[in-house]
């Protein structure tokens, strides 16, 4: 059976069979789509949609807008050859995505891999379940939409993809997979450069994989960003770390106590770097 494929991070798309569409068409089509993809399942009254849509509308003419925006979201669905009735239910005081038949969502299942990741006992289903959630995140929840609750919507998702990069970088480095921690490490410093913990994380994974020099210019980039930014100099313990590269007092070994009270100070009491971006 033929799947209807929804695509929420990044530019908002549906695509059904052979069909696809990335363009809405309007803004508000667009986000009456988002909001209803946000919360699935639920009967949501006109006035509340009215409410998100057009807050600073006259109120005359809102419930008008808002029937002709649902008639236009139905459109896209009767373009890609899809029965509106099975996925957009409405009734004279309400409207929904409920749909009957399968489909598949990104959003959804990038919510899926999070909850099955905190419900398992198994390290390595864990690991593979966050990397499933990672791998779903290609970009900005609804990007190119700017209304203050998907703002607000965007930036919880791109902290829980942050948590759940930093979960896969300490699971890598307690089973020594330092290429791997490296590549989710300078994967979270591009989102959120003034994480010190991640700079530190990222100077040891250089260090193991052979790198000193290239650790060594992590440390004048986090020092350089910290002063810039927030007008401070790195912790103790970053510039410790630093000054122990310099030396040669860590040599690429896991044995060596200097490495296990580095990565004890990151993964100290079973927190990973998920309080530690939380923590902001």
């Amino acid at each position: 059976m033929a799947l209807l494929h929804i695509q929420a991070f990044g530019k908002l798309q549906m695509q059904y069979q052979d069909k696809a569409t990335t363009t809405f068409p309007t803004r508000h089509v667009e986000a009456l789509f988002g909001y209803l993809l946000l919360y699935p399942e639920t009967e949501h009254h006109r006035e509340k949609l009215i409410e998100l849509l057009w807050p600073d509308g006259s109120a005359d003419n809102a419930r008008a807008r808002l029937s002709t925006a649902v008639w236009r979201l139905r459109s896209v669905f009767d373009s890609l050859g899809l029965d509106t009735a099975v996925y957009l239910p409405s009734s004279r005081d309400w409207i929904a995505f409920t749909p009957t038949r399968p489909y598949s969502c990104d959003l959804a299942q990038f919510e899926q891999a999070l909850t099955q990741a905190d419900q398992t006992r198994s390290d390595a289903l864990r690991e593979q379940c966050l990397q499933t959630a990672v791998s779903l995140y290609r970009g900005d929840l609804f990007d190119g939409l700017y209304p203050d609750w998907i703002l607000i919507a965007r930036e919880q998702f791109a902290r829980r993809f942050l948590q759940a990069l930093g979960e896969l970088m300490a699971a890598c480095l307690a089973r020594h997979a330092y290429a791997e921690a490296l590549a989710h490490g300078l994967t979270i410093l591009a989102a959120d450069p003034l994480r010190e913990e991640v700079h530190r994380a990222v100077m040891l994974c250089y260090w193991q994989l052979g790198q000193p020099s290239l650790a060594v210019q992590q440390f004048h980039r986090c020092a350089h960003l910290l002063l810039e930014e927030l007008h401070i100099l790195p912790l103790p313990e970053t510039r410790a770390l630093y000054q122990q590269l310099l030396e040669e007092r860590l040599q690429p070994d896991p044995a060596d106590p200097a490495i296990h009270a580095a990565y004890h100070n990151f993964l100290h009491a079973g927190e990973t770097l998920n309080s530690l971006l939380d923590s902001r």
